[in-house]
């Protein structure tokens, strides 16, 4: 009987045979952490910025990238007259790149490791587009689990530094958030043509699993719905 041996990935291999860099690991670990949130903000430096805030992380461009508004949590969604910064997530080659649009009018943009034990990951500022007299620092995102994370966010205004802590839940159980940030891993993405469909779910499945952003007992979204809503026969999937 043959002996069975194992290849290496090679150009030809499925996507899913190929293991993920570090900045794919770390950014799927942000992406794991779509949806809406809400929590206390403290500045000690700045007591009057403390207050409660509300954070949406959104995945977005076929998964490609991670959206992050931040608002006060009564605030109305009107940037003229509210701050609401916008920072965008995505990799860039080897690394896990932040641009922060910041309110005060410049661009700072921002590397990103994580930790060993996979539960935080921390930007280091690398350049800014526009004034550095005032501008977004550092950052740390520290996950708690599926439904409570930390950020920690460093602020300069000129040589002084401001800390503020965000300390968030999500908004429900997360299990709906869940569903639909995981969905979009799978769906946002054109099917090809030169393969069956459930063989392309499978694939994406089992790199989402290898990229962490799947894990053991994480919900997974009904087939009679997600078969209706995309126009796909049920038994696809």
């Amino acid at each position: 009987m043959p002996s069975l041996t194992w290849k290496s990935p090679t150009r030809k291999s499925p996507p899913w045979l190929l293991l993920p860099s570090e900045a794919q690991k770390s950014f799927a670990t942000l992406k794991s952490l779509a949806g809406e949130w809400e929590g206390p903000a403290t500045a000690l430096e700045m007591p009057e910025m403390s207050g409660k805030m509300h954070i949406s992380l959104r995945v977005t461009s076929r998964g490609n990238a991670l959206v992050h508004e931040l608002s006060g949590s009564r605030n109305a969604l009107d940037a003229t007259k509210y701050d609401h910064p916008v920072t965008m997530f995505y990799v860039d080659g080897d690394q896990l790149t932040l641009i922060h649009y910041c309110d005060a009018g410049n661009r700072p943009r921002m590397t990103g490791k994580m930790s060993p034990d996979g539960k935080t990951v921390e930007f280091e500022l690398k350049d800014i587009s526009g004034s550095t007299e005032m501008h977004m620092h550092h950052s740390v995102f520290t996950i708690i689990d599926a439904n409570h994370h930390t950020e920690d966010w460093t602020f300069m205004m000129g040589d002084k530094p401001i800390h503020a802590h965000f300390d968030l839940q999500r908004k429900n159980d997360g299990s709906e958030s869940l569903i639909r940030a995981i969905w979009e891993n799978i769906m946002d993405r054109e099917w090809n043509d030169s393969q069956p469909i459930y063989r392309q779910l499978r694939d994406r499945v089992v790199a989402m699993i290898l990229d962490g952003v799947l894990k053991e007992g994480d919900p997974l979204p009904s087939v009679r719905n997600v078969a209706a809503e995309y126009r796909v026969n049920h038994l696809t999937f």
